[in-house]
């Protein structure tokens, strides 16, 4: 078996590094980095260290006579920096010998995708990487991956149902990273509309890169989908489903935008008899249909009767990814209706 706790020892980036500067191999790359700017050092770690995290949860074994082979899906932000190099340190995170090879499949080609410290890697050590623009339903590569990983949030639609389904044929399972936990249920419910069963179970990754700078949050959330739980090979897109995620997507990505994604109050969870938080420390009265900003703890204004049936079907026995769909509709009509603003953030934490 590979995974023997190291990466779990480390309690966030700077012990990552401290643990791979002890494997005399990349001890002087590693070195180097670390004089480097903190963020610098963590930027490129974030997407390996994750990657360990997930490969030792998993305990997988280590493939006789090949390298350990990690899928990258939808690759589009910073998980394969300088073409995939960093992911060299993993057997040192997770404390075995190994190969490893990455691939990035349906990579944006407008991807930032070289650092500025690429020059610490030395070229004696590079892993087998390589990168595709075609999904992995449709490349020509071997599809005998041992894990996958999506970084980058999913696209609902038939290739994603394909590739789901290849996943599921190979007993391979899915990682998901997410910027936020309400991102995170995003996800769940996309892959939902596609036939997968997936329970969400969030964890907090330690491993993630936090920053007050709006929109620059990411990999913050991790979870996790089994082999077992994805679409069966009859499986078809739900488009009615799919379709109702639109304003939940775009009210998830305006909390990112708004700088720290995290909600002080459950999204969908009640704070008070008959007041339940939607998103942004926004809240609604499910009985007079009154918008409440519970951080400046005033009124707003009250939703127009048309919509009493959206506000009165609010069950608190919905699972989380109701409750997203369910809230990120009334903050949309909220929105609609001139309570509130796009750039309203009550529920930020500080």
């Amino acid at each position: 078996m590979i995974g023997f706790g190291h990466i779990r020892r480390c309690a966030d980036l700077t012990a990552v590094s401290r643990l791979v500067e002890r494997d005399r191999r990349y001890a002087m790359a590693m070195r180097r980095l670390r004089k480097t700017r903190t963020n610098e050092q963590h930027f490129v770690l974030s997407a390996p260290a994750t990657a360990a995290l997930a490969i030792d949860e998993s305990g997988i074994a280590l493939p006789d006579g090949r390298p350990l082979r990690i899928a990258l899906l939808a690759t589009s932000t910073w998980e394969f920096l300088d073409d995939g190099q960093w992911f060299r340190f993993l057997p040192a995170m997770l404390g075995c010998k190994g190969s490893i090879h990455v691939c990035a499949f349906n990579r944006d080609p407008d991807a930032a995708r070289t650092t500025t410290t690429a020059s610490i890697l030395n070229r004696q050590f590079d892993i087998s990487a390589c990168w595709t623009e075609a999904p992995l339903s449709e490349s020509d590569m071997e599809n005998d991956f041992d894990i996958a990983m999506s970084f980058s949030g999913l696209t609902g639609g038939d290739q994603l149902l394909k590739d789901l389904k290849v996943l599921g044929g190979t007993n391979t399972p899915l990682y998901l990273t997410s910027f936020s936990s309400t991102h995170a249920l995003l996800s769940h419910a996309v892959l939902r509309a596609h036939g997968a069963n997936a329970t969400p179970i969030l964890s907090r990754n330690p491993f993630g890169l936090v920053t007050k700078r709006a929109g620059e949050n990411w990999n913050r959330v991790i979870s996790k989908v089994q082999a077992s739980a994805m679409p069966t090979a009859d499986a078809q897109v739900d488009e009615e489903y799919l379709g109702s995620l639109q304003i939940a997507a775009a009210m998830v990505y305006q909390s990112h935008q708004l700088g720290d994604p995290s909600q002080t109050w459950a999204v969908g969870g009640c704070v008070a008899p008959d007041l339940v938080h939607t998103l942004d420390g926004i809240a609604v009265n499910t009985e007079t249909r009154e918008i409440i900003d519970l951080n400046a703890q005033r009124m707003l204004g009250a939703l127009s009767q048309r919509f009493a049936e959206v506000v009165h079907e609010y069950s608190e026995d919905w699972d989380e990814t109701d409750k997203l769909i369910w809230a990120s509709s009334v903050r949309y009509l909220a929105m609609a209706e001139g309570m509130t603003s796009a750039g309203d953030h009550g529920g930020a934490a500080a």
